[in-house]
Order: structure tokens, then C-alpha cells, then sequence
């Protein structure tokens, strides 16, 4: 088993407000198309292709109020998930300027392009979204609520060199209330009651949430079965501050464990992407939102190498993860076959920020896309 330890992430966004990964959008195929990525972004909602939609828990706010710092009253404080998320996303979803004017206000590690001399497209459309200040104004906003303490812990098994589970399981130090109207069942775990959720007709992919008046837990994944969910349910705690998987058999049987702050994935990083060819069948995004590479595997993906590293092919959505520099994730997609893609993945390299594909192609809020 290969442990990564994303322990340097965790203490610089030990105070960021961050928040878990909603289970029915965290178990959405990462294939969507170009199309809906590239609307997304320019709406100002920078998502993860992972599954990194956001939603309430893992320390939220901040840690105190600070003299410069509007104060809130304690109604104003979230008590359970769905007033977090509310909160959060009012905060997060109001009008910002959020896009990079230039190229040159992109990080080198972050601006890549693929190399001219490659088969891919012309790059047509480029553009970045900086949310290295949405941790602040969160902070600010809520800075007399308490901090909710969560992890995210990332446990994923391969096979033959093909991805045969991948589960995440979160914990939030924040009161469970259950979503009656996404339960499609309810498990008996005990004296626990484990409300269950399925993902796509005919699929594995399973969400399960549980908890109680100060502690809210969920197990995302697939395959799992009711019996996995029950024993998780059943065992689960945090010990020393972590939670401790160590005693789940699908903790024991995974190749690859990461523990993570479940962050919102629009906090505290910052995304670059460049898009090739007139109908954008070529895509290429750079973030820095998580710093494990596992952290967006899913069942049937292929580990692969680009330039030596471990990375993750989906031939059938036409998309491979992998990453280029520390804490930097990169992910190509397009309408090729899994082979065309790794070839144009190997010609990706850092570009100037006068580059003159990039200039060209660089567009800012208003601009025709």
C-alpha cells in the first residue's frame, strides 16, 4: 500500500474555509463534455472534472473574529450541512472578478499549452480563474463562527493496472441531518441508520450518510456494498485527530490511501485552462485544488505514465489526470482515443506568458467564446 500524506496542504489550509464534496455530484461521470466544462468556468463555478463540486463541511470558517473583520451573530452560524452549504455558496456565488486578465498572471507551473509540433488543434479559447482570495473573504464573513474540523480520506484499489475501486469518506464536525429527499433507502447499521443513495441505473456507484448532533459522516464510492457501508458505519472514528480507516476491509485492500481537507474546490487555488480546435474538441485544464493525483480516480480508469508519473486514462470519456509539478494537476480531454491523448499529453510543457498561441487566444470576461 502507497501512503500519501498530504500533511503540508492540511496545515496551510488549516483555517481555509473548506467544504465536502456533495455524493451525488462527487459520483458523476468526470466525462462531461468540453462544452459544459468550458460554460462552467466562464460562469465563475471552477469545479473539479473529479467530482469536485462543492458542498458544506470540513472547517468552513474561520477561527475567531479579527479586528478588521466584520463580527457575525451566532444565528448566523451554520448547525447542520444544509444551512453550511446555503451559507457557503451565497458567499461563494456572488458576482467576483474572478478571471486573469493575461497570461502572464498565470503561475509557470500552472501555464502549459501542448507543443506546435504535435497533432492537436490550435489552441482557440484560453482563459484562468484565481480563488486564492475566496478563502479570506469567507474567513471575514463568518469570522465569529466556529471551525469545523474534517477530512477527506481517499482509499483506491488497482488491478492489473485498471482502477477497480475507489471510495472517499468524509467526516465533518457539524450535526447530521439526513436529506429525506435524496434517500432512496435507509440501512441498519446497528444503532446507526445509514441513508442510501445510488448513482447512475445498472451502475456500482453507491453514496451513504450518517451521523449524529455533533458529527456528520459519508462514504462515497464504488463498488461498495451494504455490508462495507454497514461495518464503516459501524467502526468508524477519529483518533488522534484522523480518522481511521485502518480496521475496513476496503482500507486493507486498497493500493493507494490519501487524506485530504475536503475542500471546496473554488477555495484557495486557481485554475488555467486553453481549449483547441473551432468546436473545442480539445481541452486542457491545470489547477491546484488537490494535491493527490488519486484523488481523481474512478472505477475502469487505466494507470498509465506521462513524462514518468503515474497518471489516469479514461478512454471511454476521452480524459487523462495527471501531474505535471507538485500540487499541480493537470487533465486533457478530448474526442480521441486514449493513445492520441497520452501522445498530446507528453508535448505538454510550460509556456511564456508572451506566448503567442496563448496571447491569441486568451479571452476575459465579455469577450465572444
Amino acid at each position: 500500500m502507497t501512503t500519501h500524506d498530504d500533511d503540508s496542504l492540511a496545515r496551510a489550509l488549516h483555517e481555509v474555509p473548506v467544504a465536502q464534496q456533495r455524493p451525488r455530484e462527487l459520483i458523476e461521470r468526470r466525462g462531461r463534455t468540453l462544452r459544459r466544462r468550458h460554460q462552467a468556468s466562464v460562469a465563475g463555478v471552477a469545479v473539479l472534472v473529479a467530482g469536485a463540486l462543492a458542498v458544506p463541511s470540513m472547517e468552513l470558517f474561520g477561527d475567531g473574529p479579527t479586528s478588521d473583520a466584520p463580527t457575525s451573530t451566532t444565528e448566523q452560524c451554520p448547525d447542520t450541512h444544509e444551512d453550511a452549504e446555503r451559507q457557503i455558496n451565497e458567499v461563494l456565488g456572488q458576482p467576483a472578478d474572478t478571471f486573469v486578465p493575461d497570461p502572464a498572471g498565470v503561475p509557470d507551473k500552472l501555464r502549459l499549452l501542448w507543443s506546435e509540433r504535435s497533432n492537436a488543434p490550435a489552441p482557440e479559447t484560453a482563459n484562468a480563474h484565481d480563488h486564492t482570495d475566496a478563502s479570506s473573504e469567507l474567513a471575514s464573513h463568518y469570522a465569529s463562527c466556529p471551525v469545523f474540523a474534517g477530512q477527506r480520506v481517499v482509499l483506491v484499489a488497482v488491478e492489473d493496472g485498471v482502477v477497480s475501486r475507489a471510495v472517499s469518506v468524509y467526516y465533518t464536525e457539524i450535526a447530521y441531518e439526513p436529506d429525506q429527499d435524496l434517500t432512496e433507502r435507509v440501512l441498519d447499521a446497528g444503532s446507526t441508520q445509514v441513508s442510501i443513495r445510488h448513482g447512475e441505473p445498472g451502475k456500482d456507484r453507491v453514496s451513504a450518510d450518517w451521523g449524529g448532533d455533533n458529527e456528520s459522516w459519508s462514504v462515497v464510492g464504488y463498488p461498495l456494498s451494504d455490508e462495507e457501508i454497514s461495518t464503516l458505519a459501524a467502526s468508524v472514528e477519529v483518533t488522534d485527530g484522523e480518522v481511521d480507516v485502518s480496521d475496513w476491509s476496503v482500507s486493507a485492500e486498497a493500493d493507494h490511501v490519501a487524506r485530504l481537507p475536503a475542500l471546496n474546490s473554488a477555495v484557495g487555488g486557481m485554475m488555467y485552462e486553453v481549449f483547441g480546435g473551432d468546436d473545442r474538441s480539445l481541452g486542457l485544464r491545470v489547477d491546484t485544488y488537490t494535491n493527490t493525483l488519486w484523488s481523481r480516480a474512478s472505477v475502469g480508469d487505466r494507470v498509465v505514465e506521462i513524462a514518468g508519473d503515474p497518471a489516469l486514462l479514461d478512454a471511454d470519456d476521452g480524459t487523462l489526470h495527471w501531474q505535471p509539478d507538485e500540487g499541480v494537476t493537470a487533465t486533457l480531454s478530448g474526442e480521441l482515443d486514449g493513445e492520441q491523448l497520452m501522445q498530446i499529453a507528453e508535448t505538454v510543457r510550460p509556456v511564456s506568458g508572451d506566448d503567442a498561441r496563448l496571447v491569441r487566444s486568451w479571452k476575459t470576461p465579455g469577450e465572444e467564446r
